[in-house]
């Protein structure tokens, strides 16, 4: 699904360089002068998109009404990540067509998307077979660059008495959040099974905050063995 096309061969085998044929004009010559240059930067872009692409790693994971992906870049340039994702049957037939997006996601960073499984105008759960994957990955646009401080924070957690997550988050940058998004993820072995989002606001120095175990459709506990908790967005105004 690239929007990066590159030109046919055939309007690049004129360069600056080469003479002018017995039936081409000086106009002529241009414009294959400048067909070339474009084709050459076309198939450039085509490289760089390849190469950011090849440094992004997305995991899915199959949750009870959800796709969640779990990305790192492993590029040294903040890039957004989209992944198109197209749900069939058993008989090959097309279910629904979800989108998930991580913006600006640092480089060393992992981030999170999700995508909805496939329901009905009622949100009820349709069965699917199997899935295609389509990962495009930009260089995030330099007026669109949000630098998440959440490497620079600190979090401890454990169990509380009730069985949730409560981590304790601090804050030695000196700068007042206004908001700091995250998100719990719930193991099984290597498999999440689950996840819950939380955020603190106006976060100067440091805060509490507790994250609910999943639950299934039915509203039953799911069990989990381990968990991780990342910041996703660290938002100032």
């Amino acid at each position: 699904y690239t929007s990066v096309q590159i030109a046919d061969s055939r309007e690049m085998s004129a360069g600056a360089g080469d003479e002018i044929g017995a039936n081409e004009t000086p106009a002529d010559a241009q414009t294959i002068e400048n067909a070339g240059a474009a084709g050459s930067e076309n198939a450039a872009a085509y490289a760089s998109a390849a190469a950011l692409k090849a440094a992004v790693s997305c995991r899915e994971y199959v949750l009870p009404e959800e796709l969640l992906f779990l990305c790192i870049n492993d590029n040294s340039v903040t890039v957004d990540i989209n992944v198109n994702v197209v749900f069939f049957d058993e008989a090959g037939q097309l279910l629904s067509i979800e989108d998930a997006a991580v913006w600006s996601c640092g480089p060393g960073e992992r981030a999170v998307a999700t995508a909805r499984l496939p329901h009905d105008t009622e949100y009820n759960r349709i069965p699917f077979d199997h899935y295609d994957l389509e990962v495009t990955v930009e260089e995030t646009s330099e007026s669109m660059l949000r630098k998440n401080y959440g490497p620079e924070l600190t979090i401890t957690s454990n169990i509380g008495t009730e069985g949730t997550v409560l981590a304790m988050v601090e804050n030695p940058t000196g700068i007042t959040f206004y908001r700091v998004r995250l998100i719990c993820l719930y193991y099984q072995g290597d498999n999440v099974v689950g996840y819950s989002t939380n955020y603190l606001e106006n976060l100067s120095d440091r805060e509490a905050v507790e994250f609910y175990t999943p639950n299934d459709p039915e509203l039953n506990p799911i069990p989990f063995d381990d968990y991780k908790i990342l910041v996703t967005d660290t938002e100032i105004r």
